[in-house]
């Protein structure tokens, strides 16, 4: 069993489980993303883009989701494909989010935000 609310440090609440098992298509995540970031909440805007860019991957066959995947799981099985640089800037994001202590600025979000654009354009 693995709690739904997880307790950060700084001992506010974050919903993580639930968010991670919804199945949202990827123009859903970036509505959320947009959302959060409107209510500068640029951790949560920039996880919902990595849940974005997993269901793109999955949604054009790429690489299946699973979500028991690691993020550097999913940056050795990019590295194949022509854009790998923007998922690894999400995905390292990604991992500063689960690992690390600090806050998640507007300029990361951008940089997220910016990434996430490199692979939904046609």
């Amino acid at each position: 069993y693995i709690d739904p609310y997880r307790v950060t440090r700084a001992g506010t609440h974050r919903a993580s489980a639930p968010m991670a098992t919804e199945s949202l298509t990827t123009n859903q995540w970036w509505e959320r993303s947009r959302t959060f970031a409107q209510q500068d909440n640029y951790r949560e805007a920039c996880r919902a883009l990595y849940l974005a860019a997993l269901q793109k991957l999955d949604e054009d066959r790429l690489i299946p989701a699973q979500f028991s995947r690691t993020d550097g799981e999913y940056s050795q099985l990019v590295q194949t494909l022509p854009n790998a640089r923007p998922y690894q800037v999400l995905f390292q994001t990604h991992e500063r989010l689960c690992f690390g202590d600090g806050a998640i600025s507007q300029q990361v979000f951008d940089a997220c935000e910016q990434a996430y654009r490199e692979i939904d354009a046609p």
